[in-house]
């Protein structure tokens, strides 16, 4: 899976990317068979942090 990981007006640190795509494959695996690829921006909303998700999941061929 291509997986971009960005940081709306913050920088995004080696130990959250890793932190991201640790935690987003266990979910896409949970809902999806394969990912083609997913972007994750993440940015700051007052006292709070947003992560938005955005994940193409591969079309099922029976």
């Amino acid at each position: 899976m291509d997986l971009s990981i960005n940081g709306k007006g913050l920088d995004v640190g080696e130990a959250l990317r890793s932190h991201v795509a640790d935690q987003l494959a266990g979910a896409v695996t949970k809902y999806f068979t394969k990912a083609l690829d997913a972007g994750v921006t993440i940015s700051r909303e007052a006292h709070l942090f947003r992560a938005d998700i955005a994940v193409h999941p591969m079309r099922a061929c029976w």
